[in-house]
């Protein structure tokens, strides 16, 4: 009976399209170390591996946050015109009675600093929950294991969404105040 001495050797293949990355070319190295005879630990093979997984859970992480972050802003874009186009008669009303345009901006955006603060306070409230079970989850999981708090993209976020809806309530109320005021005091769009 002849032993069958053949050796199955588990791999990883990544489709990569472009030029070769540190991910690649760590992964690169320890395959060469392997089919040189040079064998790794088990703890330094793990670790490559690891370091390799980190690498792309954080890339399609940050491909996730790009994507939400783009159809919160449409939303965002959406909310905020759809809210001012559904005043546009008490607009109208308030430039018939000699409202300027900055006085009605400035109020638009007392406003939208009111909006954004309660939204803010309840993100805030929501997202604290959610990482907090999320953190425990993994510590539970995978042991101890931290997780770090993202305060300076929690921070840079809320920057960015106050900007976009300075940026949004302006152009829509610009928009708005540029149509014919006695046609938005006779529409009937209420």
């Amino acid at each position: 009976s002849s032993e069958d001495n053949s050796v199955i050797h588990p791999f990883l293949m990544i489709k990569m399209n472009g030029e070769p990355t540190d991910l690649i070319d760590r992964l690169s190295s320890l395959c060469d170390n392997v089919d040189n005879g040079m064998m790794l630990g088990k703890n330094a093979y793990a670790a490559t591996i690891a370091r390799s997984l980190v690498q792309i859970a954080d890339i399609l992480l940050g491909c996730f946050v790009a994507l939400s972050s783009v159809i919160c802003l449409l939303n965002l874009v959406n909310s905020v015109k759809g809210w001012i186009g559904g005043r546009a008669q008490e607009l109208a009303v308030l430039r018939s009675a000699g409202m300027t345009e900055g006085q009605m901006r400035k109020m638009v955006l007392f406003e939208c600093m009111g909006i954004f603060v309660q939204a803010l306070a309840l993100a805030g409230i929501c997202s604290g929950l959610i990482i907090h079970v999320i953190r425990k989850g993994v510590e539970i999981i995978f042991g101890n294991i931290i997780v770090p708090l993202p305060a300076a993209g929690g921070g840079a976020a809320a920057l960015l969404a106050a900007a976009g809806l300075v940026g949004i309530a302006v152009y829509s109320l610009k928009s708005e105040c540029g149509k014919d005021m006695f046609e938005s005091i006779r529409s009937e769009n209420t």
